[in-house]
């Protein structure tokens, strides 16, 4: 499919993706045996997965991470009494399990984004396990939410391990140039995703940074972006969509039967580095699967609530108006199903009855589907109560009727801001492996 179009002396231009058969090749092609190799968002899903295909290869690793591990004299206490789950002590395993594999392994705690912290990082590295021959940005942090609803906050946490960090990693290699730089991308910036603007944004910066730096030599002689389609492995947006058990349970499931294995992986990054171009994409199914998968919410990404569980109307600023016409009443109907309430007046703000993001796309979803009506996606923030968006579906209503009252935008907006307010955590800055 066509991704960017431009016009360049006169003629229309267009990228677009093709098919690339690259051959197999050893680690060692790819990777330099016993050589020193440093992995942000190390003790991240794919940077262990990373790092155990190279332990073999007697690798020295530096595993750098935001959030710090305990101190290693103190890892038998805190296997002792973790948890079943604990994240921290299942790094921990894998760290000596890579140990055991023949690697030595080292942990940074350094804020990626920061070049000065970036550079202090490397540095550490350099003093510890010698002469630094690549670097794999494996950082991320998920996207999450519509972009009519993100504060620029939220959106520059997600861009900033991406962006800011690859160009705190390149400020410090220039100084003192790598053998590699690997990117780790994500197919997002080709087709996008669910609540992924950001995300998509963050890496096509890493594709385009990658093409403009591949063989220059200024930060490294190899310069990759690898955009990677889901992995079996890879749960870091789990907590992204804790709040839609149903649509966190479609991804997952769509992970683990067409999901990138571990050994599959880490075997087609070498195969990029070695023969592959300075971008490439690397997938589990088809891209147009994908594609068809992401260009718009599954049919139900909410879970109707059974009338006996419906709790009652919330007070409001608004007073009760029952539906009045028939697309009010389909229009109500489904608010009721899907938020769980008895019932909606025509001039209640979704938002102010505990609607959120990912319920407002089932609304516009199963409306769609209903109606026949093509709705966009941000129509529910365009229309925020019943007898708006009913204005809309209402094919039956006389041309010379007045349109619903536009009475409830301000009072929609102070609710979602209020809801914004209680579902957002301190922005971070990075996360783990793509």
């Amino acid at each position: 499919p066509a991704l960017v179009g431009a016009w360049r002396r006169g003629r229309p231009w267009s990228r677009s993706l093709e098919p690339v058969a690259l051959p197999e090749v050893d680690d060692a092609a790819a990777w330099r045996a016993g050589g020193v190799y440093a992995i942000t968002g190390g003790t991240g899903e794919l940077g262990l997965a990373l790092a155990a295909r190279l332990a073999p290869l007697g690798v020295r690793l530096a595993l750098i991470g935001r959030t710090p591990l305990p101190p290693e004299d103190s890892w038998d206490t805190h296997l002792a009494s973790a948890p079943d789950g604990d994240r921290t002590a299942r790094v921990i395993r894998e760290l000596r399990r890579l140990r055991t594999l023949g690697a030595e392994v080292i942990t940074l705690t350094a804020d990626i984004t920061d070049p000065a912290d970036t550079g202090r990082a490397l540095s550490a590295v350099r003093e510890r396990l010698g002469a630094l021959h690549g670097v794999v940005h494996a950082a991320g942090v998920a996207g999450n939410g519509l972009v009519q609803t993100k504060t620029r906050e939220q959106a520059s946490a997600v861009l900033a391990p991406k962006v800011a960090g690859t160009l705190a990693l390149a400020e410090a290699l220039r100084a003192e140039p790598v053998e590699l730089l690997v990117l780790y991308s994500s197919v997002a910036g080709a087709i996008g995703g669910l609540g992924e603007s950001d995300y998509a944004a963050a890496n096509a910066f890493l594709d385009a940074f990658a093409a403009a730096e591949d063989g220059r030599g200024r930060v490294a002689q190899r310069v990759v972006s690898v955009a990677w389609g889901p992995w079996r492995r890879d749960r870091w947006q789990t907590a992204a969509f804790a709040d839609n058990p149903e649509l966190l349970a479609l991804m997952l499931r769509s992970r683990q039967t067409h999901g990138i294995g571990d050994d599959t992986g880490t075997a087609a990054l070498a195969r990029a580095i070695v023969a592959g171009p300075s971008h490439l994409y690397v997938l589990g199914r088809p891209l147009a699967d994908l594609a068809a998968e992401t260009a718009g919410p599954p049919a139900s990404p909410a879970t109707p609530v059974p009338s006996a569980a419906r709790h009652p109307r919330p007070p409001l600023r608004t007073e009760y108006v029952a539906p009045r016409t028939e697309a009010e009443r389909r229009v109500a109907e489904v608010w009721q199903d899907l938020l769980g309430i008895d019932a909606v007046g025509v001039h209640d703000p979704f938002f102010d009855l505990g609607g959120s993001s990912l319920v407002g796309l089932a609304v516009v979803a199963r409306l769609s589907a209903a109606s026949g009506v093509d709705l966009a996606a941000a129509t529910l923030f365009e229309r925020p109560t019943v007898a708006q968006l009913a204005d809309l579906l209402d094919t039956d209503r006389p041309a010379d009727a007045a349109p619903a009252p536009d009475v409830t935008d301000e009072a929609a907006a102070r609710g979602e801001r209020r809801r914004a307010r209680g579902r957002r955590t301190p922005p971070r800055r990075r996360g783990r492996a793509t």
